[in-house]
């Protein structure tokens, strides 16, 4: 413009510029949280795209003949009285088929919250949805279901409980295992 006043296209490239320094920003901000909170993730806590082994905690958190439930993993980890562990995913596997299942988790009926602390395994896991029980080992009892509770791997590293999240295992067939 010939009178010395700017014309309309420098402001919306200055709108664009701020614009743009502003999302870079914001995208500069959220990786440097991610990078801070991914990089020693606390027993029992969700996997992550780069860590889908979880460490659960020390073995000596985790008596013989008791289970724990990890909320936030959707698993019930149970030590069995042999001292050997089972992960048990807390989906009934018909509702993993089925689609039906909305949130409905599998929950532990033998008194008391297993998600704080361990508990003695003097119960069954029921399906509140589809009415499906499932004895301490994850074996089918009675129900709409197919099979037993899907499970993950469990390995012990040095002193510590760690289960990979990346492999489900299917649940064993009705009478494969006993739990009595």
């Amino acid at each position: 413009m010939s009178d010395g006043t700017l014309g309309r296209h420098p402001y919306v490239t200055i709108g664009f510029v701020l614009l743009a320094a502003v999302i870079a920003g914001a995208l500069v901000l959220t990786i440097a949280q991610r990078e801070q909170s991914g990089s020693s993730p606390a027993p029992g806590t969700a996997a992550t795209a780069q860590s889908p082994v979880q460490d659960l905690g020390p073995e000596q958190d985790f008596p013989a003949g008791t289970l724990r439930y990890f909320r936030d993993l959707g698993l019930y980890l149970v030590r069995q009285a042999d001292g050997s562990f089972l992960a048990l995913y807390d989906l009934d596997p018909r509702q993993q088929v089925e689609k039906s299942g909305g949130g409905c988790r599998v929950r532990w009926e033998g008194g008391g919250d297993p998600a704080p602390a361990a508990l003695p395994l003097d119960g069954r896991f029921r399906d509140p949805c589809l009415g499906s029980t499932f004895g301490t080992d994850g074996e089918l009892l009675s129900g709409p279901a197919s099979r037993g509770l899907d499970r993950y791997p469990v390995a012990l590293q040095g002193d510590h409980v760690y289960v990979d999240l990346s492999r489900l295992l299917p649940g064993p067939e009705p009478g494969a295992t006993s739990s009595r």
